[in-house]
């Protein structure tokens, strides 16, 4: 009974949300695209993006800045599966994973899953280092300041305000939050 629901293809719709990020080329294009894309992939309905965000380089500090968003939306696919299409997403936008926190066309980050805490080899839900990351918690905030961590209990808005040095994450202007029904 339990390998037949290992291999289940889909769960009950859930809310979900991705990080997108980019610093390199024209950033800014690429994570429009990448929202656009996302936005139409039919295994995520009811997306909601926040504005873009110009970020400090996390991890790596010798790297142009970042271009940041998250969206949100509803999905009945599990974590692997939604990791797996993320990756491939990455790839077509010329994403080469050679250097961890080094620079990327497109990074997009499965960050929250309902409230699935999920520890395996192939994911990690919610995203580990999601909480103390402002490229994450500015636009996620924006968008989903109720959501709450299912680790910690915490709402979103929450999280950013005990956000003890959040870095720089501006609101890049002209950028305006979109949400789909």
């Amino acid at each position: 009974m339990e390998a037949i629901q290992e291999k289940k293809a889909v769960q009950e719709p859930i809310p979900v949300a991705i990080g997108l990020g980019g610093n390199i080329g024209d950033a800014e294009t690429c994570v429009l695209s990448a929202i656009a894309r996302l936005g139409s992939e039919p295994w995520l309905s009811n997306v909601c993006a926040s504005s873009l965000y110009k970020t400090e380089p996390w991890g790596e500090p010798n790297q142009p800045e970042f271009i940041n968003a998250v969206i949100t939306g509803i999905t009945d696919w599990r974590a692997e599966q939604i990791l797996e299409r993320l990756h491939a997403i990455e790839s077509e936008y010329g994403r080469v994973r050679y250097t961890r926190y080094g620079p990327r066309t497109l990074d997009l980050d499965l960050i929250l899953l309902g409230d699935q805490c999920i520890e395996s080899e192939r994911a990690s839900v919610p995203h580990p280092e999601y909480r103390q990351r402002a490229f994450v918690l500015a636009p996620l905030v924006e968008i989903a300041p109720e959501w709450l961590d299912p680790i910690t209990g915490l709402r979103i808005e929450q999280l950013w305000a005990n956000l003890g040095d959040p870095g720089t994450a501006t609101r890049i202007d002209g950028q305006v939050t979109v949400c789909a029904g």
